[in-house]
């Protein structure tokens, strides 16, 4: 996996992600951080199994 620094699909700034992730409605973005929540997980058990604790803990710890 290559790890961008940009967003292919999305032509705004992180700022205005946010804002426009902020504004969703309640049940909407429950939904969106239930699956961002689970990606931090995944990727938090891949790293530790690659040796990258800290950045496993990182993940572990922002996914909440």
């Amino acid at each position: 996996m290559v790890h961008r620094s940009t967003l292919e699909n999305y032509q705004g700034s992180f700022q205005q992600l946010a804002e426009e992730l902020g504004d969703l409605r309640y049940d909407a973005l429950a939904e969106f951080l239930q699956h961002f929540s689970e990606k931090l997980a995944k990727d938090s058990l891949a790293d530790e199994k690659r040796g990258r604790a800290k950045l496993a803990k990182c993940l572990a710890q922002a996914r909440g």
